[in-house]
């Protein structure tokens, strides 16, 4: 048996598979348990870490084109009263009314 085979054997592969298995699992708990309440979030201006991605995006909380806005967009989600969660901007809300350049029409 050569070098490469002894390094990528069966038991080696299923370890290492087990390892990163467990490793997705305690991330997704790590984030899970950090997950802010929706209530308890601001609207995306107020956390600091979200300024450049804004800028970046050119959100703006009322959209100039009447048929795009985050309300019909893809990457919006949980919408109630009036703001929802936007899967690109990590921290805070959006408005119903806002539009950013990454605007894609949602699909029914």
């Amino acid at each position: 048996m050569s070098k490469l085979d002894e390094k990528l054997d069966r038991r080696s592969f299923v370890k290492t598979a087990a390892m990163a298995v467990a490793g997705l699992s305690v991330a997704s708990t790590v984030q899970a348990r950090s997950f802010v309440p929706f209530e308890d979030e601001k609207h995306v201006s107020e956390y600091e870490s979200n300024k450049v991605l804004i800028d970046t995006l050119k959100y703006v909380d009322v959209s100039e084109k009447a048929d795009q806005n985050c309300l019909n967009c893809q990457f919006y989600v949980n919408p109630k009263d009036g703001k929802g969660k936007c899967q690109l901007i990590p921290k805070g809300l959006v408005l119903d009314a806002g539009h950013c350049i990454s605007w894609a029409k949602k699909v029914s």
